[in-house]
């Protein structure tokens, strides 16, 4: 097999495109290489979602596709028992704007959960750049939050036992942004 094409998708290979307009999903067999996913994981977007989703009780969002706006944050390396690190994100604040969920991740093609991972993101990607184009504006919210971090113990994969640090999210304030 010719080394530029390993990471193009097999056509037949069973998977179907996103149907988020142009038809090209970007992955493969054995990974997800779309920059702009690995972007929003690796800037911090991703974790903010989380924390805006799951860990803050003052707004809910279900029902909402959640776009990060703004953000404040710096980047903090943990080692853990078997020297490998582990960033995390310690945010000062971030900005959310909420987005209704009209359209639904259609995971019939997904094999793992990063797959479903990628195609919620890419849903709500889609739908959010919809809403926009029709002019519509979000409610928003300013969450300001601190990051403890916890070491919990673990089992590695040769059943062994060692600490991994973990990321304990603190919320200070959930507060509505008013547009100007």
């Amino acid at each position: 097999m010719d080394k530029n094409k390993k990471n193009l998708p097999v056509e037949g290979d069973g998977r179907k495109n996103s149907g988020q307009g142009d038809g090209k999903k970007k992955k493969r067999k054995d990974g997800i290489y779309d920059p702009e996913y690995i972007a929003y994981c690796e800037h911090g977007d991703s974790a903010a979602v989380f924390i805006m989703r799951d860990i803050q009780k003052n707004v809910d969002t279900t029902g909402f596709w959640i776009d990060i706006i703004e953000s404040d944050h710096r980047l903090v390396k943990k080692r853990n028992s078997e020297g490998f690190y582990r960033t995390l994100h310690d945010f000062k604040y971030f900005v959310v704007e909420l987005f209704p969920r009209v359209t639904k991740p259609d995971y019939a093609g997904c094999w793992t959960d990063d797959e479903k991972r990628y195609e919620t993101w890419a849903t709500a990607k889609g739908d959010i750049r919809t809403h926009r184009a029709s002019g519509y504006v979000g409610r928003k919210y300013r969450v300001d939050c601190r990051l403890e971090i916890v070491t919990k113990k673990v089992m590695n994969d040769e059943g062994e036992e060692m600490e991994e640090p973990k990321p304990n999210y603190k919320i200070i304030s959930v507060k509505r942004v008013k547009d100007n």
